[in-house]
């Protein structure tokens, strides 16, 4: 038998024994640091979906949301590969703040196109499937952190047809193939990442990696609830 192995910053180490304590304290870290990311990002939907003023800026200034993303892409590589920074108070809070800020705009600025009703439902369907299978992460038997390559095709493939369609254009093929495919694949990477924070199967994450822990989730349930957006359709 293999033995266990414990993630920390993209690279696999061996993993000690651990109490249960220790990791329930873990799990409870990770999990209201996420809860206070969804608050923020939450907020600025609210502001986003209420504020015709708001609204106004977003169709005006929508050039902004590639440099929120892009600015949130050089944040969240930061916190992923320099380890020292991730796993050191108060850099790894003020990473985490500031990514968290970014990604939090650039969801509201996309939100600013859609009507407040499908805004709940799309946040109501995201509620759903991430707690039933945040459970069956829980619950179930299958590894799904013994497929890390897997995750990495899927991340891949995700992103070249991401591009793809943003140079030819959000047509219904986007909206009703692409779209569901890619909340299937979001979906998987909420349970890949949710068993590494979990620890109880063949890879886990590391005490110290609770804010990567928290920020995979959150990209996790962010990526859920824009593409379940985007199968609406703007308003």
């Amino acid at each position: 038998m293999e033995p266990d192995t414990e993630w920390a910053g993209g690279d696999y180490e061996k993993y000690s024994l651990e109490r249960p304590d220790d990791r329930l304290g873990f799990i409870r870290k990770v999990y209201s640091i996420l809860t206070v990311q969804l608050f923020i990002t939450a907020g600025l939907v609210a502001i986003s979906a209420a504020s015709e003023d708001y609204q106004d800026f977003v169709y005006d200034n929508y050039w902004l949301v590639i440099v929120f993303a892009v600015l949130a892409i050089i944040v969240i590589c930061v916190l992923f590969f320099v380890p020292h920074l991730h796993k050191k108070v108060p850099y790894n809070y003020i990473l985490l703040f500031v990514f968290t800020i970014l990604e939090a705009l650039t969801v509201s600025f996309v939100t600013a196109f859609y009507s407040p009703t499908t805004i709940l439902i799309a946040a109501g369907c995201t509620f759903g499937l991430t707690l039933s299978l945040t459970i069956y992460a829980f619950v179930t038997k299958t590894d799904f952190t013994k497929h890390y390559g897997i995750m990495i095709v899927l991340s891949f493939g995700l992103f070249v047809f991401g591009l793809l369609f943003f140079f030819v254009g959000y047509g219904d093929i986007y909206r009703l193939v692409f779209c569901p495919i890619a909340v299937v694949i979001y979906g998987i990477f909420l349970i890949y990442d949710t068993q590494l924070i979990v620890g109880e199967k063949r890879h886990k994450i590391g005490y110290d990696d609770y804010v990567l822990g928290a920020v995979a989730l959150y990209v996790d349930i962010v990526g859920i609830f824009l593409y379940i957006l985007a199968m609406f359709g703007e308003k």
